[in-house]
């Protein structure tokens, strides 16, 4: 395991005066995110100059750049309070001179080629490479206080950098945080004209939360059910992360095959789109890999899809905050592993879609968490997914505090006071950069070092709990590349709902819809066709999309629950090739690797991006035990030969 040397912690906020105290409520969608680990993401970038050039010319301008972008996404330097009952909801709090601690370590190891490889990486090793938010802190009011964002660039001398983010779910989702990397990549690369250079607000973040009904009161039932819910802390773990590519082609004969083996009255039901077939492949393949007696054959397996709604709401795509629909497709194992499995799924998941899509965002969307418990405590197989699945969608590289007020006071809100700031680290490695952005196995370990800490909720004065919603570390790996690591709050911001709910694409937070997809673990795994019967199940789940991303919204905390409960298998995937994660530029050409997880050793979790070799491909994270990983690649390559 690599050594890493800390070199700076600072903390970088808007420039004084420019953002006045700000107060933001939690939306339905942010609050069920509050009991989510903090989100990590991590960004390797080629940079073959020593420790010290990187201190002088380029950590300065890094900082400038995220100061001017802060000023607009302020959320992130804030934090958010959650007041003592029976105080309001939870809420986002921005004052003066907060901001988002930012880590510059070095790595005292030469593996950045190995880091950035697609082969087998211990987890640790990426884990080190990610900044941790701090546990939350208690204010003299009662309230409990969590900061948002960190952020810790790691250097690895004359090989690159990595920057490494860690973020708090209730502040954003994955189409909010991308929208922020892209504007502060952008400010930095034209030297803080980005902004200036804007000849409207359509790329700013749009804050507005009026255009997000709740006539039902969703939000205060889902904070209701989560209140006492407690973040799980980092255990380190014995995994390789490993990253899988499916080109082009492959993607196309995914699609032939499942489409010759659709019956003609399933064609119309669903849309095989990219990510349906792919993630009806993956589901297919995890189902198969785990141990067969461990459940029986009519055992439910789920896979869990949460699906940008900013379309569908009519919201802006620049809507900050989450947006996110959640939708649950199970299916049988014995569909699963049978002949017809990938079919089986690519039903499942498909229809599910679907009806989102006629239904809405929100319905049932009352069951998201009761289902989600449901479905954890069953000790199904479960498998989970985080999308964009807008219409169309393509985006571009906030601060302030999360509030949660004590019962029985209103919903958590985000606050931005004059201050209010992010934590900016910058480290540097010594450890192989290529080795980090390889698409081998790598310790999860090696990557969660390059990923900030979000400090630990304080208390405010009026008994709110506020938590710091971001932080950046920026990771140096010295003539090699550096790492940009972001940690936010999910609460703050998402996936994507956005266009759905017909709101602008820079909505600010969260605007994501979860979609469930089940299917008997038996038609998944046995036989050739068990990745038709995921495509099946997949793609009837995103046609139900169609009904509207909050169909059944009420019913999503219900559902987990029934699926936690029934005992099956459970899957599912974050982040999205929509999201176009190696087109954020700094200036030094994009980026070499990029990891994308809600925890990068979770091996319920596997992350879905573009190719960054070729149009059209996409690019699979994994982290697997070390024992399981040579069953899972025979697995997945010996059923992509199969196509042929």
């Amino acid at each position: 395991m690599a050594t890493m040397k800390e070199v700076e912690v600072s903390h970088v906020s808007p420039t004084p005066g420019s953002v006045p105290t700000t107060s933001l409520n939690l939306t339905l969608f942010d609050i069920p995110m509050l009991g989510f680990s903090a989100m990590q993401r991590l960004y390797f970038y080629e940079f073959p100059h020593p420790t010290s050039y990187f201190m002088e010319t380029t950590l300065p301008n890094l900082k400038a750049s995220l100061s001017l972008t802060l000023q607009h996404f302020f959320p992130f330097a804030g934090k958010l309070l959650l007041p003592p009952p029976p105080q309001p909801l939870p809420y986002l709090m921005y004052k003066e001179g907060d901001s988002v601690s930012v880590i510059v370590k070095e790595s005292t190891a030469d593996h950045f080629n190995h880091l950035i490889g697609d082969h087998p990486r211990h987890v640790e090793e990426l884990r080190a490479l990610v900044p941790t938010l701090p546990s939350p802190s208690m204010t003299p009011s009662g309230c409990r206080e969590k900061l948002l964002m960190a952020i810790q660039i790691t250097v690895f001398p004359m090989a690159g950098i990595c920057i490494g983010v860690g973020y708090h779910h209730g502040a954003a989702d994955a189409r909010t945080l991308t929208h922020f990397l892209k504007s502060w990549a952008n400010t930095h690369k034209s030297h803080g004209e980005y902004f200036t250079l804007l000849n409207n607000n359509n790329s700013l973040p749009y804050f507005n939360r009026d255009l997000i009904q709740d006539p039902s009161g969703l939000a205060s039932k889902f904070f209701n059910a989560i209140r006492e819910t407690k973040e799980v802390p980092w255990i380190p773990v014995d995994k390789l992360r490993v990253t899988l590519n499916i080109n082009k082609s492959q993607v196309l004969l995914l699609k032939d095959w499942i489409a010759k083996n659709l019956t003609e009255e399933d064609k119309p039901l669903i849309r095989l789109s990219t990510f349906v077939v792919t993630c009806a492949y993956m589901w297919v393949c995890l189902v198969k890999l785990q141990d067969p007696s461990n459940h029986g054959d009519d055992a439910r397996c789920h896979f869990i899809i949460s699906a940008d709604c900013r379309e569908r709401l009519k919201l802006p795509t620049t809507y900050f905050g989450n947006c996110i629909s959640i939708q649950f497709v199970s299916a049988k194992k014995s569909e699963l592993t049978g002949e017809n499995g990938i079919v089986v799924a690519t039903m499942s998941i498909g229809k599910q879609l679907m009806e989102l899509e006629e239904k809405g965002p929100l319905n049932e969307a009352e069951k998201w968490l009761s289902r989600m418990d449901e479905i954890f405590k069953s000790g199904d197989q479960i498998e989970e997914v985080k999308t964009l699945l807008s219409s169309n969608s393509e985006t571009n590289k906030s601060f302030g505090k999360l509030s949660l007020p004590p019962p029985p006071q209103p919903l958590p809100y985000f606050v931005y006071e004059e201050g209010d700031s992010v934590s900016f680290i910058v480290k540097e490695s010594r450890a192989d950069f290529n080795h980090l952005i390889g698409d081998h196995p790598r310790h999860v370990e090696e990557l969660r070092a390059l990923v900030p800490t979000l400090p630990p909720p304080s208390m405010a004065a009026n008994g709110s709990m506020e938590k710091p919603v971001m932080a950046i570390q920026i990771t140096v790996f010295p003539m090699a590349g550096i790492c940009i690591g972001v940690a936010f709050c999910h609460s703050v911001a998402d996936g994507n709902c956005r266009e759905r709910l017909k709101l602008p694409t820079t909505y600010f937070g969260n605007c994501i819809a979860m979609q469930f997809v089940a299917a008997k673990k038996s038609e998944l795994i046995t036989g050739e066709n068990g990745i038709v019967v995921a495509a099946r199940a997949i793609g009837r789940q995103v046609m139900e999309l169609d009904k509207g991303p909050l169909n059944e919204a009420e019913k999503w905390s219900s559902r987990i629950g029934e699926i936690i409960k029934s005992g099956g298998h459970i899957t599912s995937v974050t982040s999205s090739p929509k999201l176009g994660a190696y087109k954020i530029d700094f200036g030094w050409g994009r980026a070499k690797k990029t990891e994308a997880a809600i925890n990068i050793g979770s091996t319920t979790f596997f992350s879905l991006t573009e190719s960054r070799e070729e149009e059209g491909g996409v690019e699979l994270g994994l982290a697997l035990p070390s024992d399981k990983l040579d069953c899972f690649n025979s697995i997945f390559f010996q059923g992509l030969s199969n196509l042929i």
